[in-house]
């Protein structure tokens, strides 16, 4: 299969997790991170393997994916750059004992995704739902997370698409503050069952593991009315998650997702990338996956009649503004030639006039020997 889509969606970077915090896991997130982490390769590979120094801890701990440029490992494996991610219910302390967590780890673990999109190119299909304070935890010197409103930062808040994000407890065996389960939890009403539930023609893709291949599986998609309202459902592992709105954040000129959407090895033995000469993200499965496949399942409800028309002015804009950029460049650097042409000329004169003195000099010694 081939790449026949380009998506403006990335992953998030190191400067915007910085400023942002550390995302929440959804309990979809959550649930993917365990199905993957208990596949036979996974735990084989990474997690079990002989005098695994980590086997116990690592196994337990979530890795966010950050924008980075991939190397290659002694081994021949590539290694990618991510983060620890941590629970944004620890003090400050702690998430800053912890903020250097970053670390190389091989492309064929899983990693929480969280997706990230220029603004400019979404602007009239997001919705802006209002402005949140967050901790800036990086610079905070409090030991605890009583930060006054003055001490964190304000960015706006909108919604955008529609992903997986809360389990649906038909059994009321979850408190809706037992976060410490499942982070994000739907309570139906007492009559509600799996069976009222009806299949839809649609599907959702997700990556999976099979044996030591990384493929791609459908879902379907369930509607039913709750409370009387619709709401559209997968089933995933067993368990029913609600399809809902995605939050996003406005840092600077994107649009970083507030949760960890889905999981995914980045890059791994699979049909639908070669894997060789891996050496950026744009080049791997996961980028593969966000242009043909997520991106569709994100914007399955959203309305994208004026997206295209939106997307041809922000890049004709930036664009402009890059050529703009160039010439600047191309400015600066004939102002710098110039400037090492005055520099050589006056030089040379300089080492001519200093020359014929040096030379009249020695015309004016060897007279004088030769009187």
């Amino acid at each position: 299969m081939s790449n026949n889509n380009y998506s403006l969606i990335s992953v998030i970077d190191s400067e915007q997790i910085m400023r942002l915090g550390y995302p929440s896991l959804t309990s979809f997130s959550l649930m993917m991170s365990r199905n993957l982490k208990s596949s036979n390769f996974e735990l084989e590979n990474y997690y079990l393997y002989k005098d695994n120094p980590f086997k116990n801890k690592e196994y337990d701990e979530d890795y966010l994916l950050l924008k980075s440029n991939l190397n290659t490992a002694e081994d021949g494996e590539k290694v990618c750059l991510s983060v620890k991610n941590m629970d944004k219910n620890l003090d400050t302390h702690e998430i800053i004992n912890c903020q250097n967590c970053y670390k190389e780890r091989y492309v064929g673990q899983q990693f929480g995704i969280v997706p990230s999109i220029p603004y400019n190119y979404v602007c009239d299909i997001a919705t802006k739902v209002g402005s949140s304070y967050y901790k800036n935890v990086f610079n905070s010197k409090k030991p605890d997370n009583r930060l006054s409103r003055n001490e964190g930062i304000c960015y706006d808040n909108y919604i955008l698409g529609y992903y997986p994000k809360s389990i649906i407890d038909f059994e009321y065996k979850y408190a809706r503050w037992d976060h410490d389960v499942y982070p994000n939890i739907y309570i139906p009403s007492k009559n509600f069952t799996e069976n009222s539930f009806i299949k839809t023609e649609e599907k959702i893709t997700l990556p999976s593991i099979l044996d030591d291949k990384l493929i791609i599986e459908d879902y379907n998609v369930y509607c039913a009315i709750d409370n009387n309202e619709e709401i559209r459902a997968i089933k995933y592992n067993d368990e029913w998650f609600c399809i809902e709105p995605v939050q996003w954040i406005k840092i600077g000129d994107n649009l970083v997702c507030e949760d960890v959407l889905f999981e995914s090895p980045i890059h791994m033995k699979n049909e639908y990338v070669k894997n060789d000469n891996i050496e950026s993200l744009d080049e791997t499965f996961l980028k593969w996956y966000i242009d043909n496949i997520f991106t569709r399942d994100l914007f399955k409800y959203t309305d994208l009649s004026s997206i295209k028309k939106q997307i041809s002015l922000a890049i004709d804009e930036d664009i402009d503004t890059k050529l703009k950029e160039i010439e600047r460049l191309k400015q600066l650097k004939a102002n710098l030639i110039l400037q090492q042409q005055s520099e050589h000329i006056i030089d040379t004169a300089h080492r001519n006039i200093t020359r014929l003195f040096e030379e009249d000099t020695k015309e004016q010694v060897f007279k004088a020997l030769h009187k």
